[in-house]
């Protein structure tokens, strides 16, 4: 496939996705536009990356190094987001400290509340499929049975399934808490003040100070001898009757799918996932 394929492939396809996402929002205004990016944005990131990896069927250099940039990326605006959700709950701190109306510091939370239901989805499912593409394009060196490629897939499994049962959960019941202050008019700073907020707070701070540390696994390529991925090797050993590089890609996402499911249970025993209804 020549490189004006591509680019045209490539105009055609974001045109058509910019056409259903936009007549999908017209008529849409506040909490139902945002719901629908949302909902939209994710489904753009998986098919995006679905309908390349399909168009290239094989393995190729110049692909590979096309998936890896799209990879370091989405690792990069993954951060970034985080590093602006901490920003936001800042701001809101000094508007509080200094005094300012419950409605700016609802407004605050209104934002970071935007930001999480539209960025991180898309963003960490694209830093999904194109990490098991370059699994599958590379077996021999991108192998979870390594510790540094098991730690990066365990934590970031971590992360990515508590986004969706516990970060996300806990800055909307943040920007309802503040909304519903703003409107019968309650106190702000015993709202902040709240040991439900502090927890909640604490909870999204750690988000961002475990994510770079993971990374460092991947930085370094960090392979102490241990035997903790040796129940990830014998499933892999097990996939070998399917072609090359699928063995590491599913023994991946059934890493994955099982932290996924273990995120869900511990969120649901503990009560965590709770929200308010707007």
């Amino acid at each position: 496939m020549t490189w004006p394929f591509w680019l045209l492939g490539g105009t055609a396809w974001l045109t058509i996705w910019t056409w259903i996402i936009a007549s999908r929002a017209v008529g849409k205004e506040g909490d139902a536009l945002v719901a629908t990016f949302g909902s939209l944005l994710p489904a753009f990131s998986v098919a995006t990356c679905l309908a390349a990896f399909l168009a290239v069927p094989m393995r190729q250099a110049a692909f590979h190094k096309i998936t890896l940039w799209a990879h370091h990326a989405s690792v990069l605006l993954l951060f970034l987001f985080l590093l602006t959700a901490e920003y936001l709950q800042a701001e809101a701190w000094f508007r509080v400290r200094r005094r300012c109306s419950v409605r700016s510091v609802a407004g605050t939370f209104r934002r970071l509340w935007v930001l999480t239901e539209t960025t991180p989805a898309p963003v960490a499912l694209t830093v999904f499929l194109t990490g098991l593409r370059l699994m599958w394009d590379s077996p021999q060196t991108n192998s979870p049975c390594s510790v540094w490629l098991f730690a990066l897939v365990l934590g970031f499994s971590l992360f990515f399934w508590d986004g969706i049962f516990g970060y996300r959960p806990i800055v909307r019941r943040m920007w309802i808490t503040w909304k519903r202050a703003a409107e019968t008019g309650a106190a702000g700073g015993d709202t902040f003040l709240a040991p439900r907020h502090l927890t909640d707070t604490l909870q999204l701070f750690t988000h961002f100070v475990s994510w770079p540390l993971v990374f460092v696994f991947g930085l370094f390529r960090l392979n102490p001898g241990t035997r903790l991925t040796r129940p990830i090797c014998q499933i892999a050993e097990s996939l070998r009757v399917l072609p090359s590089g699928w063995p590491e890609v599913t023994t991946a996402a059934l890493l994955w799918l099982v932290i996924g499911i273990a995120v869900s249970l511990l969120r649901t025993v503990f009560g965590s996932h709770r929200t308010f209804d707007a």
